[in-house]
């Protein structure tokens, strides 16, 4: 897997990234913003995210509004189960980003789904 600077964040991603709207719960009823009945559950989730670790990726696309919040919280459990502790981070320094309010309140409620740190 080839690996790229993410910005001045000092992290090394990987080329590819999994994009994680596909993955969380699959919507039943009156369909939510955000929500698909054609999202995979939990358990249907796994195969895919094992094979993003085998093959490198460490990129994950995943919101908030994906799944109504399921797709963190999927994605948190499955990397929380099989990755070490010290492998989960987001950039330190996010004045290189130049993020608003919004999208630090966004990025904080995410770290704490995903259950990491920011």
């Amino acid at each position: 897997m080839n690996y790229v600077n993410l910005g001045k964040t000092g992290l090394k991603v990987s080329r590819i990234c999994l994009g994680c709207m596909s993955y969380g719960a699959p919507a039943t009823g009156k369909v939510k913003p955000g929500s698909h009945a054609w999202a995979l559950n939990e358990e249907e989730s796994e195969p895919f995210f094992r094979q993003a670790l085998d093959l490198g990726i460490n990129f994950f696309d995943t919101a908030n509004v994906y799944s109504g919040g399921a797709s963190e919280e999927v994605l948190g459990r499955f990397l929380k189960a099989n990755i070490r502790r010290e492998a989960v981070r987001g950039p330190r320094d996010l004045s290189s980003l130049r993020p608003s309010i919004r999208v630090l309140e966004s990025w904080c409620e995410s770290c704490r789904i995903l259950n990491s740190e920011s």
